[in-house]
């Protein structure tokens, strides 16, 4: 036997639920849009503007010129969407400063240890050669170079050997 219809209870104007029935709370819940383009902070990064006056002038990194509707956004950028490419670009050179720094320091640490091995030796024994003080500065900076789980050293940067 089918159960009896419940009766509708009216929603209570204080009610925290949001539904058709209190628009005013679902107003307050949306998502706002965002002030910022992701996208266009990203085309703004691949740029390369020889001539910010003129358009007509900007190219990718690679050579690759923006399509119009590509410079027509990039254009319309906001001032807090040009401060969010500023930002990033600060950070990137801070990320590769660092990155240089820490390869310097690197050149140091190893340079005397360096010096001290044989044509034939190898990364075991360059460990070997370093106390546990010269062992920890290389840990420190080896984190440094490689934060994002990759670290590429030019073999240039290692002393000659003689």
């Amino acid at each position: 036997m089918p159960s009896a219809p419940q009766p509708a209870v009216p929603e209570d104007p204080g009610s925290k639920s949001a539904g058709p029935t209190n628009p005013a709370l679902h107003k307050e819940t949306s998502v706002p849009k965002p002030t910022v383009r992701p996208h266009l902070v990203a085309l703004l990064l691949d740029a390369d503007l020889p001539d910010l006056k003129d358009p007509a002038t900007w190219t990718r990194q690679d050579g690759r010129p923006f399509t119009e509707e590509e410079r027509t956004l990039m254009v319309s950028a906001t001032s807090e969407e040009r401060r969010a490419f500023a930002d990033q670009v600060l950070r990137e050179e801070e990320f590769w400063q660092d990155r240089i720094e820490a390869s310097n320091r690197l050149i140091q640490l190893i340079a005397p240890f360096f010096a001290q091995l044989s044509a034939d030796s190898g990364v075991a024994d360059l460990v070997d050669l370093m106390g546990e003080d010269a062992l920890a500065a290389l840990d420190q900076i080896a984190h440094v170079l490689s934060s994002d789980g990759i670290a590429i050293l030019p073999i240039t940067i290692l002393p000659k050997r003689e």
